[in-house]
């Protein structure tokens, strides 16, 4: 490989390893954002037509997914949004991604809580819009669930 390809392949990887790293920031922003409440920073993951499937809750666009989202966790004393496993397949301006999720819920029910805990795929479209990847539709698989009641460690 002489030195004007080998220019061309490191800036073709550098632009597809900065990419993957935004594609997974964008996902990791959107779970932060949901577990602090934030519903900005929840938008601000999606263009503003995006699609959003999360089977029974909701299906629509994310405007109104959100207005439903922040109705909805406040049913919860606290959350918090695992992701992990990550297949992110890029096409130019476009890209696809499967991750994997835990999903943490603490519901206060009074006089007691209960821990309800799921494990999701988040299958997203995204496109790169004025140099940033937003999340065009996302469609959410519910693979399990689980409740626990809450036991706390001793001298808590």
């Amino acid at each position: 490989m002489d030195d004007k390809e080998t220019k061309k392949y490191t800036e073709r990887l550098m632009r597809e390893l900065t990419d993957r790293a935004a594609i997974h920031d964008v996902i990791a922003r959107f779970a932060i954002g949901v577990d602090r409440r934030d519903w900005d920073m929840v938008a601000s993951c999606f263009t503003p037509d995006a699609y959003f499937d999360s089977g029974p809750i909701f299906q629509g666009e994310i405007k109104q997914g959100i207005l439903v989202f922040r109705e909805n966790m406040k049913n919860f004393e606290s959350t918090m949004h695992m992701t992990g496993t990550q297949l992110i397949e890029l096409k130019e301006d476009k890209a696809c991604a499967e991750t994997y999720g835990i999903d943490y819920h603490r519901l206060n029910l009074g006089d007691r809580q209960k821990d309800i805990i799921v494990g999701l795929r988040f299958l997203d479209d995204l496109v790169r819009q004025d140099g940033k990847w937003l999340i065009c539709k996302r469609e959410v698989k519910f693979v399990w669930q689980r409740e626990d009641a809450v036991v706390l460690p001793a001298g808590i």
